[in-house]
């Protein structure tokens, strides 16, 4: 399959959507350092991709690649301020690597954008409560129960 790709891309070298299709295989394929380069170069020539960059910050954080992943997942943001669920993806990472009180200000960006967005007062009140911050967790909860 990657010989088909590789042909498609001999004659059609700007088209990113196939630099894209390609990653997906080789990343199948468990070939990490070839897949994070051709989403470098999907993102080269389509750089508001965030389905890119958001699979790329995925395979880095796999990696463990955490700064460069977190890039990955702020330019994304960059690109769709108001998409709720990147600012998921970005807290959920930043809470998956111990970065508990840069997870709670992501979910207080989604909070402030979106007041209604129950899940996000439940995870806020759950990092409070792991880092022994109960009366802010208790007004988290509060606020929940309030907005239901």
């Amino acid at each position: 399959a990657c010989e088909l790709f590789d042909k498609a891309l001999e004659i059609n070298p700007g088209d990113y959507d196939l630099y894209k299709k390609k990653a997906k295989i080789v990343l199948h394929n468990n070939k990490y350092e070839e897949a994070i380069s051709l989403y470098d170069k999907a993102i080269e020539l389509n750089p508001k991709d965030i389905f890119v960059l958001i699979s790329k910050g995925n395979l880095l954080e796999k990696l463990g690649k955490q700064e460069e992943a977190l890039k990955c997942y702020d330019q994304s943001i960059d690109l769709s301020p108001n998409d709720v669920e990147l600012q998921y993806i970005k807290a959920q990472f930043l809470d998956n690597i111990g970065k508990k009180e840069e997870a709670i200000k992501c979910y207080d960006k989604i909070l402030e954008a979106f007041p209604n967005e129950l899940d996000a007062y439940k995870s806020k009140a759950k990092l409070l409560t792991f880092l022994m911050k109960e009366d802010e967790a208790l007004k988290c909860i509060e606020k929940l129960i309030e907005k239901k």
